[in-house]
């Protein structure tokens, strides 16, 4: 039996984590925005292998 245990934590941290935070999520946003862009101009192909090659 596997037993997964989740725990809900606050973060606290400084305005300088909270923008390095902020634009690593940005930049993550714009990789998988580019990825979906490559993709639709594929054919909207669906699979990773493909989007990557």
């Amino acid at each position: 039996m596997k037993i997964t245990l989740t725990a809900k934590l606050k973060l606290r941290h400084t305005p300088e984590q909270n923008a390095a935070l902020d634009a690593v999520t940005l930049a993550f946003r714009d990789a998988l925005n580019h990825t979906s862009q490559k993709a639709f101009e594929m054919g909207k192909c669906s699979g990773a292998a493909k989007i990557q090659k």
